[in-house]
């Protein structure tokens, strides 16, 4: 789940008995769909025996942009309790990439608090590490953001940041959380190479590694990954300043400001989360509060 007053991606819903096998262990079936995966309980937290015909699960879906919606998919027990993995028994896997729930803030004007994307967080030394990648002098390229039109970077504990990589004619550079993203679109560790693109404002793509084993799409594509159904406090709100993706927003523990009329924490949260991905201006600018400004 994410933290208090924090986005993360849906992901973030999986349900927390699955485990993702390092190896595949069984030869695979290409009549079934891809499976990463093996769930030891159902969708109500059953446990799960080979020898049933048939376990339900369920997963966060949306369909054609639209809101995710709660569905169920069935399988036997002996398929929830196995993996199906292209390639032989022993190919290795490449675990999802998913960048941590943060707690960073930028501080904004009037106090105004925004959630720093976990997006685009990385390491110091991981930026520097893609810099030299680039073929770049990593210590001259990367610039790692104590400030943005956001406001000032607050860690709160947080020890990753904001870097920048300065590439080409890229305006303000690269985001190195977004590269390590690209990086890792196959899994984390799946091989491959940057393409150093030259041309205008074009930043490097990152190609994946011919015939290397369990890339992505498949023959048959994975099918779900078996999520929580019950959330009992984040909501699904629009990701991305165009609507792009879903992703969990949660207003637990956020103060309830004091103005006239004032607004419930999940109001002044969201809107301060739609002032982050560019669906108001900053509030700040529109709003002439009557009470204290909210500073979370």
């Amino acid at each position: 789940m994410p933290l208090p007053g924090q986005t993360a991606p849906l992901s973030a819903l999986n349900d927390p008995t699955l485990t993702f096998p390092a190896f595949a262990g069984a030869p695979y079936n290409a009549s079934l769909p891809t499976k990463l995966w093996i769930a030891t309980e159902d969708v109500n937290g059953n446990p799960v025996t080979s020898a049933e015909v048939s376990v339900t699960f369920g997963s966060w879906v949306s369909v054609n942009g639209m809101a995710p919606t709660f569905v169920t998919f069935t399988m036997s027990g002996a398929q929830a309790l196995a993996t199906n993995i292209p390639g032989p028994v022993g190919t290795r896997m490449y675990p999802a990439w998913s960048p941590s729930p943060t707690a960073a803030i930028w501080t904004g004007v009037n106090g105004v608090n925004i959630p720093v994307d976990p997006a685009t967080l990385s390491t110091l030394a991981e930026a520097q590490a893609i810099a030299t990648a680039w073929g770049l002098n990593p210590s001259a390229a990367v610039t790692q953001l104590t400030t943005s039109p956001e406001g000032s970077f607050t860690p709160n504990g947080e020890t990753r940041g904001v870097c920048q990589i300065a590439y080409g004619t890229v305006i303000g550079g690269v985001n190195a959380g977004f590269a390590l993203t690209q990086q890792n679109q196959y899994g984390v560790g799946s091989p491959g190479s940057w393409e150093l693109l030259t041309g205008a404002q074009q930043e490097p793509v990152w190609v994946p590694a011919p015939g290397a084993p369990f890339l992505y799409p498949v023959a048959n594509a994975a099918g779900p990954i078996p999520q929580v159904s019950v959330i009992p406090s984040p909501v699904i709100i629009e990701a991305g300043p165009l609507g792009m993706g879903w992703q969990l927003f949660n207003p637990a523990g956020a103060p309830t400001p004091t103005g006239t009329g004032g607004l419930t924490a999940l109001e002044h949260n969201v809107l301060i989360w739609m002032a982050n991905n560019q669906y108001l201006q900053m509030i700040a600018d529109r709003v002439q509060p009557t009470g204290p400004v909210p500073t979370s």
